[in-house]
């Protein structure tokens, strides 16, 4: 785990992907917009799939959640 979070060092997500689904008091307030998660699954995939480990390739892949 510790090879994938290093690729993750300095990554930023842009607010601007998701909305919020959060309300003042931090709590749920729109159950739909905090399944969506397509944007950074994607992002992770992209980063994770590009690193070798042991002398492997990784493969990231964002699956819909069912």
């Amino acid at each position: 785990m510790a090879q994938l979070s290093k690729e993750l060092n300095g990554l930023i997500l842009p607010y601007d992907h998701y909305g919020s689904h959060l309300n003042k008091r931090v709590i749920t307030i729109d159950d739909d917009l905090e399944k969506n998660f397509k944007f950074a699954g994607d992002t992770l995939a992209e980063i994770w799939s590009q690193i070798i480990v042991d002398k492997f390739p990784t493969v990231g892949e964002y699956i819909e959640p069912t």
